[in-house]
C-alpha cells in the first residue's frame, strides 16, 4: 500500500516527568480490570515499545527522532467507523506520525484480553482469545490488526525460584559489563508468557492478525513475545479517514509517545499540567461510567 498521510493539526499535551498518565478507581485496579491492566501496559513506555516493535517492525525501525505514535484507548468503534457494532470498542488504537503528518496507512487496532494467573493455576487463559473481535476489525478495513494478552499474577514461593545468569552494566557507552554471575530469581512471568503466546500461536485463525503476550505491572521488564501483523488487503481509505477525523476531534485523549527522547532534552522534571488532569479525569469517567465529584472519581 502507498503511504497515506494527512497533516496533524493538533497534538496532545507533552507530559513532563512525574505527570500522571491515567487515573482509575482503586477498586477496579485491585480487581485487575481490563482497562486498568491496559493502562499499566501503556504507561510502561519501554514495554509498550517492545510490543510495538514486534507487531509492526518495519514501521518501528523506520521511525526517526521526529516520529512516534499517538495512542488511544477504549474507543467506541462506531465513533471511528460509522455503523460498526462488532467489536463495540477498539481497545487500543495506535496512529504513527512523522514530523507533522499522521501515517494513516500504518494504523494499528488492538483487541486486549487479560490473563489473571496464579502460581497454582499457571495454565489459566482468557474466556475468549479475542480473535473474533480482531476479525471484525479486519473486515471493517483497519490497515493492521492485532490481539494482545496482558498477564497479571501473584509471585512464586521461594523454593520455586530458578537459577539464572545475571550481569551488571559498568559503562553503557562502551558496552562493558561485569562477568556473568548466578542468582536466584522468580521466573514465573517468563513461564506465563511462553504458555500464553503458545496458545495464541496455536489458535490464531488468520495470518494477517498480529498477536502478543506481555507482563505489565512488575518492577522488572519482562520482554514480550509476539508475531507481527501483516497488511490487511481490505484496508479501507474511508476507515483511515474515520481514524483521522476521530483523532482531530479527540486528540486530547491520546498519549503522545515519541520513539526517541527530544533532541537536546535534559530529562528535567516539570509540573503536572492542570489541563491534562482535567482531560484524563473526564476520560476515566467515560471509560468506567463514573461520575466526577469535586475533581475526583465517585
Amino acid at each position: 500500500m502507498i503511504s497515506y498521510r494527512k497533516p496533524m493539526r493538533n497534538r496532545p499535551l507533552d507530559l513532563p516527568d512525574g505527570a500522571p498518565m491515567f487515573f482509575m478507581p482503586a477498586s477496579k485496579a485491585e480487581m485487575h480490570d481490563e482497562r486498568c491492566v491496559t493502562y499499566a501496559w501503556l504507561s510502561q513506555r519501554k514495554l509498550f515499545g517492545e510490543v510495538y516493535r514486534r507487531l509492526l517492525p518495519e514501521s518501528f525501525e523506520a521511525m526517526t527522532h521526529e516520529g512516534g505514535v499517538m495512542v488511544g484507548s477504549f474507543i467506541r468503534s462506531a465513533d471511528v467507523v460509522t455503523g460498526l457494532a462488532f467489536p463495540g470498542d477498539i481497545d487500543v488504537l495506535i496512529i504513527p506520525y512523522e514530523k507533522n503528518e499522521l501515517v494513516l496507512s500504518d494504523v494499528l487496532a488492538i483487541e486486549i484480553k487479560i490473563i489473571r494467573a496464579t502460581f497454582a493455576k499457571q495454565g489459566k487463559s482468557p474466556n475468549e482469545f479475542g480473535f473474533s473481535q480482531a476479525k471484525g476489525l479486519l473486515a471493517a478495513g483497519f490497515p493492521y490488526v492485532a490481539v494482545g494478552h496482558l498477564i497479571v499474577s501473584d509471585t512464586s514461593p521461594a523454593d520455586a525460584w530458578q537459577e539464572v545468569g545475571m550481569t551488571t552494566i559498568i559503562n553503557a557507552d562502551e558496552g562493558t559489563c561485569t562477568p556473568l554471575q548466578t542468582v536466584w530469581h522468580d521466573m514465573l512471568p517468563v513461564n506465563l508468557l511462553r504458555r500464553s503466546h503458545g496458545r495464541l500461536r496455536s489458535n490464531c485463525p488468520d495470518s494477517r492478525i498480529g498477536h502478543f503476550s506481555a507482563y505489565p505491572g512488575d518492577a522488572d521488564l519482562w520482554f514480550p513475545q509476539g508475531v507481527q501483523a501483516t497488511l490487511n488487503p481490505l484496508a479501507s481509505r474511508s476507515v483511515m479517514d474515520g481514524v483521522y477525523a476521530y483523532y482531530q476531534s479527540n486528540y486530547r485523549n491520546f498519549l503522545w509517545t515519541r520513539c526517541y527522547p527530544p533532541v537536546g532534552s535534559s530529562g528535567a522534571s516539570g509540573g503536572v499540567p492542570d489541563e491534562h488532569s482535567r482531560q484524563m479525569l473526564d476520560k476515566m469517567c467515560r471509560d468506567f461510567s463514573l461520575r466526577k465529584k469535586g475533581g475526583e472519581l465517585e
